[in-house]
């Protein structure tokens, strides 16, 4: 099992997601996030979106990628949120994000998942491209986080706000794809040719003039 470094997600509005960067080349895919749901794992293109049941908190979060057949569970003490399918739209380069900021930041301390110790790092992991997969949603402490958080709140313990969720997603093969592919090189040069004789013209317009 391939797995990430773990990080910590700064949660905002009671979500964060894991998504893939859209490299260079590749054109946008549309991806509308549908927050009216009840569903706690809302998929679209390039991303997952995870729902807490906390408005704003620090969490930590691993990513991993399994081989079909091997086992999925990160611990006793974690509990299946959901199954989705997923498959890559860009580079397959999978990040945990904060709400705001762009990719999460290594976690203070390690996670205790899938038999070890998994120390601060990157949380990202690379897919293949040419594979869709099987995204089960793993959560410690989920079942009474709001409680817990607010009963935090109460007693105005305000640097509380770290530890009142954990998440593990594993990603396993399930099916193929035909791997989504740049837009091509030739289209690149294409258009940076033709904004480079846009601007030789406009050059030349004001020269005469």
């Amino acid at each position: 099992m391939d797995v990430s470094g773990a990080g910590i997600v700064e949660v905002e509005y009671s979500h964060f997601s894991i998504g893939e960067m859209r490299d260079p080349g590749f054109d946008a895919v549309e991806a509308r996030v549908d927050f009216a749901t009840s569903d706690p794992v809302i998929a679209v293109p390039g991303q997952i979106v995870i729902v807490s049941r906390v408005q704003a908190h620090g969490a930590p979060v691993v990513l991993s990628s399994a081989a079909p057949g091997q086992e999925t569970v990160p611990g006793g003490d974690w509990r299946l949120v959901s199954t989705i399918s997923y498959a890559p739209v860009y580079s397959g380069r999978m990040y945990a994000c904060d709400t705001m900021n762009g990719v999460a930041s290594p976690a203070p301390g390690p996670i205790e998942a899938f038999g070890q110790s998994i120390e601060p790092g990157e949380p990202a992991i690379d897919l293949d491209l040419s594979h869709v997969y099987r995204v089960q949603i793993w959560a410690r402490g989920r079942e009474d986080s709001r409680e817990r958080h607010e009963e935090a709140m109460e007693r105005e313990v305000w640097g509380a706000n770290e530890g009142f969720e954990e998440y593990a997603v594993v990603f396993t093969p399930a099916g193929e794809q035909e791997a989504p592919v740049p837009s091509g090189e030739v289209g690149l040069r294409e258009r940076f040719a033709r904004q480079r004789a846009e601007e030789d013209e406009i050059a030349r317009l004001f020269g005469r003039e």
